[in-house]
């Protein structure tokens, strides 16, 4: 433990105690390295053996370490030995990756989702990496008008069996609601509208019912609100006229 002296009468600077001053690193000890390469995390570390100690710095290469995604948990000890300062990072590792499996997918070919996945068989999972092929998948949705979401239950299964499973839901619009208006606006803007319930959700599309719905006749302004009702699901609220204070939420993507 590091401890700093009280400032002294007369305002006198506080002195470091003798352990902060005078230490030195002693060893760097990296346990728990199964697949990773030593000489892959090594060399991000600020501590080395003859070297000044600070806590800073053990936090500090203790987040680098975390910033690379190979490890799952990572405790960072100091403890003096011999007037110096043994350093020891204990680190759990994510497991190999032993298989991949996209499910779900319905609108975009597997060979594009697939050719857009940087994690491979036989490497060892990354929780950075693997965030990067979520975007990616979800990216490809969006490049055609879609909007999809990869199950958050991906990384617990990769956790324990080193199977990553990407169960992909596709965004379908469950339900329809039109509030304000007259009764006949709101029978004519229903006629006019194209994504519907069973409709897969489609931001553009929706964007393009908005102007249909302003040619009703008496519609003066028209807000969507797209909001999630379950799993893959999405319901869509049309505000009609609706008070000037109401602001157009951006659309979901």
């Amino acid at each position: 433990m590091l401890c700093v002296a009280a400032p002294g009468i007369g305002g006198e600077r506080p002195v470091l105690a003798q352990a902060e001053r005078v230490s030195n690193v002693s060893t760097v000890v990296l346990s728990g390295l199964l697949n990773v390469p030593e000489q892959t995390v090594r060399p991000l570390l600020s501590l080395k053996p003859g070297e000044p100690y600070t806590a800073a710095k053990l936090a500090a290469d203790r987040k680098a370490l975390l910033d690379t995604g190979y490890f799952r948990r990572i405790q960072a000890d100091a403890r003096p030995v011999a007037g110096q300062t043994q350093v020891t990072f204990t680190l759990v590792e994510w497991p190999l990756v032993s298989h991949i499996r996209i499910l779900g997918s319905t609108l975009v070919p597997l060979r594009d989702l697939y050719g857009a996945l940087t994690t491979q068989v036989g490497q060892v999972l990354r929780s950075i990496q693997l965030q990067n092929d979520i975007r990616a998948i979800e990216r490809l949705y969006r490049e055609r008008g879609y909007v999809a979401r990869v199950s958050e239950r991906i990384l617990d299964e990769a956790a324990k069996s080193g199977i990553l499973r990407f169960e992909i839901l596709e965004l379908k619009i469950d339900g329809l609601d039109l509030e304000g208006g007259t009764p006949e606006q709101r029978e004519r803007v229903r006629a006019e509208l194209t994504e519907k319930p069973g409709n897969f959700y489609r931001p553009l599309a929706v964007g393009m019912d908005q102007q249909r719905v302003l040619q009703v006749r008496g519609v003066k302004s028209a807000i969507a609100r797209v909001e999630p009702s379950g799993p893959g699901k999405v319901r869509i609220r049309w505000l009609l006229n609706p008070p000037p204070d109401t602001r157009q939420p951006a659309v979901p993507e």
